[in-house]
């Protein structure tokens, strides 16, 4: 059983060590070289610092793991990380073996004889004392592994995030470090994974993003910097607007910048709100403050702003509560009076209509005496009661109003009078005379009254008990104590009310004296009315109560109907009555008339009222009569109406034992039927109808048709086809009342006779067409022939394809394929299918012998098959298989140079990532020679030293693949960098002592040949409308 491996460091000299960590437990008891998995091999190679050369390799065998170390070991992912790192590891020492002096002094290796479980012949090599050399190699082979991060990209920008990506190394302990640098602000993120998500960035900004690896104590290089700018967005939410100076009618409104979110921003957007809740766009401007006139004094707004940019448009920002300066408001107005008596007057007064911009919080009356106004009130209610006045006295008065401004101008002054003493009211009011139904007499004994008062008439108010919506009758009498009041209803209960009018008012009125007026005969009654749809031997009648009762409740009704004379029908109190065993469709006459207390009222206008019509009378005398073996005659004499004329018939036949089917409707007593089954038996009936309905059916007739030839066979049916026989059904057609013989089938010309519905004919040509029908014979004769069926054999299927399919061409995405061009085909199917898919899958169908199959994978092997078609069907396939070729090496995108005084920086980027087994290779050619390979590896950039002068140095990249095969991708653009000798600095001259000498040396770019043909190639494009142009003007002109 074979235990699984993982790598840890040597504690002796710090180098990676393969290991078995799964197996800690090995006993000491274990026989030597007993099991191989046991044994750990390390070959060692120490390097002294000084200067000799001599290598010291020795094998240890142990049981145990390596004893433990301080520092954690290194752990690999996979055996294949575990092989790289061997690689790295093995190529430094090559490097530091080759740098060493000869004279590196020697190690002897110490042999110690092995005691306890090693065995009797088993000696162990003990290692010399370690060096610091092997430590740094080792840390050296770790920084090599961590320095080699690459694909670092980032992805999913949006205005505050971003998400980084980058290829992990394959050292299990690795931590990482991202450097995330904006402007001259830099910023560090500790313990990162690929992939991670940056946040809270700012929209619209550039920044660069760098990691960097580290395991335990070892740092490795930082990478080169990855270049990103969010999306801009609209811009930040503003703070609310704050006030700045303010007076009476206007006010300053400022606000605060926001952030712009990488777009400028055009202008802000101010709104307001007048105290009404209704937000109304006020301004746009690109300043930060607008002055809003024309306000109200003391008066609050409320103000929101947003800003716009290219993107759109902020949030709106929080409400802004803003004030213009307070005033004294205006005097009250409309001055009145609430209530007087003879020591007292009630004072009203309404808002004033300008309060300032200030609650009013306090009013002033002042009144007018001899010594001028006086204060009689102040206080914050809209009303005062002045008292201790005199009777029947003048008084003028005037009104402040107040707030915390301070006091208005006075109102208008308005006078009010006290009024005089109130007289007592009337004595002992009584009715006096003959009851009336429209009135009544009412008398009254003067009130005794003190000093000088004298009457001046008397008011008398008279109103329904019952009815408080009923308006109120007024009378007025001067000097007499008694009135006949007219103008009342009949049979109803009043209430009368009798004061006196004074110098001083009108006094408190009398005892109320509660009267009726005698009833009168109610008022004819309306006609009665259906209740509901008449009934063809009914009628439903209703009607209500009279318009006037005459005072008096209507105990009963009289109905009244003529028929040959006017009889009453009903006498009762209810309000409607049902009139039975009448005649369908008649009309009749009613009248009704009513009782009260006082008698009857006079009859109603006669009304008249028609029964409703019924159904019909089934028609009599339904007879029947042969038209031949498919028609019939069928007779009936006319319904009775029942009421309502007929409008219609209806004639339902049906077979024996069969439903009844109408097969006649209209407003004929007679029809003929036709299309009937010959030798069958039938059943038919006849109903009436009216706009009541049909009627009852007719007693049933009995009717047999005679026998006829069989009916057309339907259709003829085709059961077998192929390309050399034919075989036809047909369903059995209607006998028409005789026994069916046999079937006359003519195909193609020829009639055959069969017993059967069943035909079959051999010996055909393929794909040939050939006409048939069908016709039954019975007893009678024979019937119809069938319409002509074309029916066609099938054709023959296409046979193979001769030769093979022939690959045209291939690329990694392409197969064009072709194949022997058969002449009688006019049609091929071509199908394929890779290991992606299910089954084959159709690729092309058409009239060519070849076919360009794209969009497939790379390095991918494809079944194909290619087969004739017609319309029988596809052909025998012709199978080949193909494989697409692999994706070439990426090509570069640009390439630049930065130069200093000695040396030169080539730089380029590729537009992907390169594979495990892809390089960069660059080229240099120093004056004009030929182009030699500088370069190979990894990198984006290589330093080159520049040692000639007044020289031209061309630089290109390319990318090479070792996979299976090499392969090279296309060459860059070539970059020409000349080099020119140094010039006299200006400082040597005596003009420019003193001056800072610039210099810059010219760096040409040269662009390839095929760069060179694509801008011609444009260039000619935009040439040639312009070239049309001109000589479409040139030719009009002339």
């Amino acid at each position: 059983m074979t235990d699984e491996i993982s790598d840890y460091e040597d504690p002796e000299n710090g180098s990676l060590v393969p290991g078995n960590h799964d197996n800690a437990d090995h006993s000491d008891n274990h026989p030597t070289n007993s099991n191989h998995d046991n044994v750990v091999f390390t070959l060692q190679g120490s390097l002294s610092s000084g200067g000799g050369s001599n290598q010291h390799f020795h094998h240890h065998f142990h049981h145990r793991h390596a004893p433990h170390n301080d520092q954690a070991p290194v752990r690999f992912k996979d055996a294949r990380a575990r092989e790289k790192a061997e690689k790295l590891r093995d190529r430094l020492r090559e490097k530091q073996l080759n740098a060493a002096s000869s004279d590196m002094s020697s190690h002897e290796a110490f042999i110690v004889p092995c005691s306890g479980d090693c065995g009797p012949s088993t000696n162990q090599v003990q290692d010399p004392p370690e060096s610091s050399s092997s430590e740094d190699a080792a840390d050296e082979v770790l920084q090599m592994l961590i320095s080699s991060i690459s694909g670092l990209k980032v992805s999913d920008l949006t205005p505050t995030s971003a998400k980084v990506q980058w290829e992990e190394t394959d050292i299990e302990s690795c931590v990482y470090r991202l450097h995330l640098t904006e402007g001259k602000t830099s910023s560090i993120i500790d313990n990162t994974e690929s992939p991670y998500c940056l946040k809270n960035l700012k929209p619209g900004t550039s920044y660069s993003v760098q990691v960097q690896a580290r395991v335990s104590t070892i740092t490795g290089d930082i990478s080169p910097p990855f270049y990103f700018q969010t999306t801009s967005t609209e811009p930040s939410r503003p703070d609310a607007p704050r006030q700045g100076a303010s007076s009476k009618t206007w006010l300053q409104v400022k606000w605060n910048a926001v952030s712009a979110n990488g777009s400028p921003i055009t202008h802000y957007t101010l709104t307001w709100d007048q105290g009404q809740s209704d937000w109304a766009e006020l301004c746009r401007i690109p300043d930060r403050q607008f002055k809003v006139v024309n306000l109200n004094p003391g008066t609050r707004y409320s103000f929101r702003v947003s800003a716009i940019n290219d993107i759109g448009e902020s949030e709106q920002s929080d409400v802004g509560v803003c004030s213009t300066s307070v005033g004294v408001p205006g005097p009250p107005t409309c001055i009145y009076l609430g209530h007087s008596s003879e020591t007292s007057l009630k004072i009203c007064w309404s808002s004033p209509s300008q309060n300032g911009g200030a609650e009013v919080d306090s009013y002033m009356v002042e009144q007018e005496t001899e010594y001028g106004f006086i204060t009689v009130y102040h206080g914050d209610q809209q009303e005062c009661t002045i008292t201790d006045l005199l009777r029947s006295t003048n008084y003028r008065f005037r009104v402040f109003s107040g707030n915390v401004a301070g006091r208005s101008r006075p109102s208008v002054a308005a006078t009010f009078t006290t009024r005089a003493g109130l007289p007592p009211s009337p004595r002992n009011v009584r009715s006096d005379g003959k009851e009336r139904n429209d009135g009544i007499y009412l008398a009254w004994d003067p009130p005794s009254l003190e000093g000088e008062q004298e009457i001046l008439r008397y008011n008398i108010k008279v109103s329904e008990v019952k009815s408080e919506e009923s308006p109120t009758l007024d009378y007025h009498t001067i000097g007499e104590c008694r009135l006949l009041v007219l103008g009342l209803k009949p049979g109803t209960l009043y209430r009368a009310l009798t004061t006196v009018v004074t110098q001083g008012g009108e006094g408190p009125p009398s005892q109320p004296l509660i009267f009726k007026t005698r009833p009168v005969n109610p008022h004819a009654p309306n006609p009665p009315s259906l209740r509901t749809r008449p009934g063809s031997t009914s009628l439903s009648l209703q009607w209500g109560v009279p318009a006037y009762s005459g005072g008096s409740p209507v105990t009963k009704y009289a109905l009244d109907m003529n028929i040959d004379a006017w009889n009453t029908i009903y006498t009762g109190s209810d309000t409607s009555f049902v009139v039975n065993g009448l005649q369908p469709g008649k009309s009749y006459k009613f009248r009704l008339r009513c009782f009260n207390s006082a008698g009857s009222s006079l009859y109603s206008n006669p009304v008249a009222h028609q029964t409703g019509p019924a159904v019909p009378v089934p028609p009599p005398g339904l007879t029947v009569q042969t038209r031949g073996p498919h028609a019939a005659l069928f007779t009936w004499l006319p319904a009775e109406p029942n009421g309502s004329p007929v409008t219609g018939y209806s004639l339902e036949v049906c077979r024996v034992g069969e439903k009844f089917r109408e097969l006649y409707s209209g407003t004929g007593t007679s029809c003929i039927l036709k299309d009937l089954a010959a030798g069958t038996g039938y059943i038919a009936m006849v109903k009436a109808l009216n706009k009541v309905g049909y009627s009852l059916p007719s007693e049933p007739v009995s009717y047999t048709s005679p026998p006829a030839p069989p009916s057309i066979i339907s259709k003829v049916l085709l059961e077998v086809n192929s390309d050399t026989h034919l075989e036809i059904t047909w369903p059995e057609p209607e006998s028409a009342g005789s026994e069916l013989l046999y079937y006359n089938v003519c195909f193609n010309g020829t009639i055959s006779k069969v017993e059967e519905c069943y035909f079959r004919v051999d010996n055909l040509h393929p794909g040939t067409t050939y006409k048939v029908r069908v016709q039954a014979v019975n007893t009678v004769g024979a019937g119809p022939f069938t319409s002509v069926f074309n029916i066609a054999t099938l054709m023959s299927l296409p046979p193979i394809l001769p030769g093979d399919i022939v690959l045209q061409n291939t690329g990694h995405n392409f197969l064009k394929l072709s194949w022997t061009t058969v002449k009688s085909l006019k049609r091929y199917r071509v199908e394929r299918k890779s290991k992606f898919d299910a089954h084959f899958v159709e690729a092309y169908e058409g009239p060519k012998a070849f076919v360009k199959m794209a969009k497939l994978q790379p390095n991918t092997v494809y079944e194909v098959r290619v087969a004739g078609a017609n319309d029988a069907g596809v052909g025998p396939w012709l199978n080949a298989s193909f494989k697409t070729d692999p994706v070439p090496p990426p090509s570069i995108l640009k390439v630049w140079s930065s130069l200093s005084d000695t040396s030169l920086t080539v730089t380029w980027s590729v537009k992907e990532q390169l594979r495990e087994s892809e390089v960069f290779q660059l080229f240099e050619s120093v004056g004009g020679e030929s182009f030699i390979a500088v370069y190979e590896g990894t990198q984006l950039s290589q330093l080159r030293n520049l040692p000639k002068t007044d020289t031209s140095y061309r630089y290109r990249i390319r990318v090479k693949r070792d996979e299976n095969q090499v392969e090279y991708g296309p060459y860059s653009q070539t970059i020409t960098i000349s080099v020119k000798a140094p010039t006299p600095s200006p400082t040597d001259t005596p003009e420019g002592r003193g001056k800072k000498a610039v210099g810059e040396v010219p760096v040409d770019t040269e662009e390839s040949e095929e760069e060179k043909k694509v801008m011609l190639m444009i260039f000619g494009l935009l040439c040639f409308p312009a070239l049309l142009i001109i000589l479409y003007f040139v030719y009009v002109s002339y």
